[in-house]
């Protein structure tokens, strides 16, 4: 599953590398939970 995250989100990932060298290798894909929620609502605000 995780390879899957990782080719899903490729383009995500090798921004972050370039812009400040960042190497992601696990990934992990929550839906709506709580803690989730709390950062989302820290971004927007």
């Amino acid at each position: 599953m995780s390879n899957q995250l990782l080719n899903k989100y490729a383009e995500i990932i090798s921004s972050l590398k370039a812009s400040n060298g960042i190497k992601v290798v696990s990934v992990e894909e929550i839906n709506d939970n709580e803690v989730f929620l709390s950062l989302k609502d820290s971004f927007v605000a």
